[in-house]
């Protein structure tokens, strides 16, 4: 799980560089908007797949909003990035001890 959180990290952190960089602004959005779908559907695929499934699914939720936040030109898309660890804390703490 460990492994997963910290690429889940890894994703979002490089999207906020790229949103300060304002590199997000070449990429055509219609091409985002297919990727973002290949994702989700990859996620829920995994979803499936893993003793994780919770966890995956919290990810999945946050990378889905955070996308459609950033690319729809909101001013704050990396709030629900910012605050997953303390508003999921609960299902994460009983992954773990799992």
């Amino acid at each position: 799980m460990e492994e997963i959180q910290q690429k889940f990290d890894d994703i979002l952190i490089s999207l906020k560089v790229l949103k300060k960089g304002s590199c997000s602004l070449c990429l055509d959005k219609e091409l985002m908007r297919d990727l973002s779908q290949i994702l989700w559907i990859s996620i829920l695929y995994m979803n499936k797949q893993s003793p994780h499934f919770r966890v995956i699914g919290v990810f999945a939720e946050i990378l889905s909003e955070t996308l459609v936040d950033l690319f729809g030109d909101m001013e704050e898309p990396f709030v629900a990035f910012d605050s997953y660890k303390e508003n999921y804390d609960k299902i994460f703490l009983q992954e773990i001890e799992q």
